[in-house]
């Protein structure tokens, strides 16, 4: 059971054919990497709520980077982060190794096989992954994400 979780971090848009995740990640290291050594790990949530599908078939999402922060009050205010609270719930935990460039590749297991041939139903609330490491380098095979998916 995952608890509920606080997270400080900035906001973005993207899609699937345009990915605009690492230059988000970028930013946020380069901004706030201190922010992320001292929690240990950072969130990337996919904001499902504004989610909007495009006439050529594109997907395109607001989402959000960041860390885990123990309460927003102690945050200084000239950080300007957002924030988010990850509500506590179940969720079926997969972990995705290797280069990032594969990582589609794990979310069309979990959504073209693995919820297809489960009798798990999906909750209302958002997926989000988990890098309890800094990413190095995009293409190393030594990444490690944890992706978080909302069960009943």
């Amino acid at each position: 059971m995952f608890e509920e979780t606080k997270v400080a971090g900035i906001r973005g848009t993207t899609s699937l054919a345009d990915n605009r995740l690492p230059g988000l990640w970028e930013e946020f290291m380069c901004r706030h990497k201190d922010l992320f050594m001292a929690a240990g790990a950072g969130y990337g949530i996919c904001e499902t709520q504004q989610t909007t599908y495009t006439e050529d078939g594109d997907v395109l999402f607001a989402t959000m980077v960041g860390s885990p922060v123990h309460d927003f009050e102690s945050l200084p205010t000239f950080l300007s982060l957002e924030q988010k609270v990850l509500q506590a719930g179940k969720y079926a935990v997969f972990t995705h190794r290797g280069t990032l460039a594969n990582l589609f590749k794990t979310y069309q297991y979990i959504f073209g096989t693995w919820l297809q041939t489960t009798k798990v139903v999906l909750d209302d609330r958002e997926d989000f992954e988990v890098y309890e490491r800094e990413v190095l380098s995009f293409d190393a095979p030594d990444n490690e994400v944890k992706i978080y998916i909302p069960v009943k």
